[in-house]
Order: C-alpha cells, then structure tokens, then sequence
C-alpha cells in the first residue's frame, strides 16, 4: 500500500498539486513470515474427501477455487448473483 501511496504523492507533485511527497521518507515495514500457504492439490483432494459434495464447506472451497472471488467477495455471494442459470 506504502508503494501505490507514494506514486500517488510523486503525481501530485509532479502536477504541481503538492510541493512535496509527505510519503517519501517513510520507511517500508519488515513483515514477519512469507505469507499465506497456498494449498496443494492433495490438500484439496484431501478437503474433498471429508466434505462432500452439497456440504456447506465444500460449496465455500468451490467458491473459492473455481470463482476468483476474494474472501471478504465471497460470504456475500447468493442467488441474486446467478444470472442463466
């Protein structure tokens, strides 16, 4: 986010809009691990084999997988999204 502010700033500058980029001096923060675990697909078989299909959870990993739909996107999908069937 630092990174998309501060070209946001260096527009604004360059347009004359500021005379200074405020988030130019700001430092980077260091992040702790390397992220999220992306799952394997004997992680997802494994998932399948204990949910089946028409459980609520499976229907959440299709969703998931099959939607490219962010989280925070996908709690509010529902029928007022399907569209021919």
């Amino acid at each position: 986010m630092l990174k998309a502010i501060k070209q946001v700033f260096k527009f604004a500058v360059q347009y004359e809009h500021l005379s200074q980029n405020p988030a130019a001096d700001v430092e980077q923060l260091k992040s702790k691990g390397d992220g999220y675990h992306s799952w394997t697909l004997d992680e997802i078989e494994k998932f399948e084999s204990v949910h089946p299909v028409g459980t609520t959870a499976r229907l959440a990993l299709a969703l998931a997988l099959y939607t490219g739909q962010r989280r925070s996107d996908l709690v509010q999908f529902g029928k007022q999204h399907v569209r021919d069937g």
